[in-house]
């Protein structure tokens, strides 16, 4: 198994899609943090190529604008898509702010007793 080399924890979030370059069809997030995401799509850009996210989720009206670079690519098991992951870049204040209320309300949610 690989060394793990994410600096924050990442949560899984439903709900949340994200588009590249601020274009083309929403795609779904796998996992988010405040360092970076994971998210699946149909053909992986190149790693290094640097990107511009726009982070729509159920909580803000508004996508979150973010950027980062591509850090990894792997193809799906199934091989129909890519999962990609993104490295954030320096985060502008408003955007780490929503970042971690969404990382504080994903640990609450992870961390609350399961039923019976």
């Amino acid at each position: 198994m690989p060394e793990e080399k994410r600096r924050e924890r990442r949560l899984p979030f439903r709900g949340c899609t994200a588009r590249l370059g601020g274009s083309g069809a929403p795609m779904r997030v796998v996992d988010l943090s405040t360092t970076g995401m994971q998210i699946v799509v149909p053909a992986a850009p190149a790693v290094g190529l640097e990107v511009r996210i726009d982070l729509a989720t159920p909580q803000y009206s508004r996508p979150i604008p973010l950027a980062g670079r591509v850090a990894w690519a792997r193809p799906t098991p199934d091989g129909s898509a890519h999962r990609i992951g993104i490295e954030f870049g320096p985060l502008q204040p408003a955007a780490r702010s929503m970042l971690d209320e969404l990382q504080d309300e994903g640990l609450h949610r992870e961390m609350r007793p399961r039923g019976p």
